[in-house]
């Protein structure tokens, strides 16, 4: 699962990759949830987006309808596979005082790596946006 990208006052754009599940699939059905809460019991938006092997398994989704200045959390389903859950945040209305951004590269991701949490962009409470 990628972060979410291009956000709007209304909407975000959702990225992922599938693993098909056999070598051979022609295409995957992903599902997609959109939700105000962790536990996905206030889903505002879902849907359904098709990929294939022409797409490396991407899928890209523009959710729209979305609040202003709202943190949603989202996740994706593959059959009986669910995601990690993720979080992401529309654009507020109108002038802002303060903006916090983060960047982050996967260039040098390593799973196992002893970098200490404080360096992580989610740790970064007054975080606006990571990049």
């Amino acid at each position: 699962m990628s972060p979410p990208g291009d956000p709007l006052r209304d909407r975000v754009i959702l990225w992922t990759r599938a693993t098909p599940s056999r070598p051979d699939a022609a295409a995957v059905s992903v599902d997609w949830e959109v939700s105000t809460d962790v536990d996905f019991r206030k889903v505002v938006r879902r849907g359904t987006a098709t990929t294939t092997a022409a797409r490396d398994f991407t899928v890209k989704v523009d959710v729209a309808r979305l609040r202003p200045n709202t943190e949603y959390r989202y996740r994706f389903r593959v059959g009986d596979r669910i995601s990690p859950v993720g979080v992401t945040r529309t654009l507020p209305v109108g002038s802002v005082s303060e903006m916090v951004l983060a960047v982050a590269s996967c260039a040098l991701y390593r799973p196992d790596s002893s970098t200490p949490t404080a360096t992580s962009p989610t740790s970064i409470a007054s975080m606006s946006f990571c990049i």
